[in-house]
């Protein structure tokens, strides 16, 4: 199954505010059957100003993270 909408990115906007909180969601969503998360951080909307970049680096720390931990899922 495949989470087409999530805040799942670490200190952004939405998203948890620590990473022990970004894996207790994501182990929350393999457990559910969750393969993939689609990350959909608030882009320039006036509250939340997270460029291109930040985004772009921040999916790519997590997935490192998940594939140094073994956690069968992908941002």
């Amino acid at each position: 199954m495949i989470d087409i909408h999530c805040h799942i990115l670490p200190n952004m906007d939405d998203g948890p505010d620590y990473e022990n909180e970004f894996m207790k969601m994501v182990t929350f969503a393999i457990n559910t059957g969750i393969t993939h998360l689609f990350a959909t951080p608030h882009h320039m909307n006036g509250k939340y100003l997270n460029p291109k970049h930040k985004i772009l680096d921040r999916i790519t720390i997590m997935n490192e993270k998940l594939q140094l931990t073994n956690t069968p899922i992908i941002i």
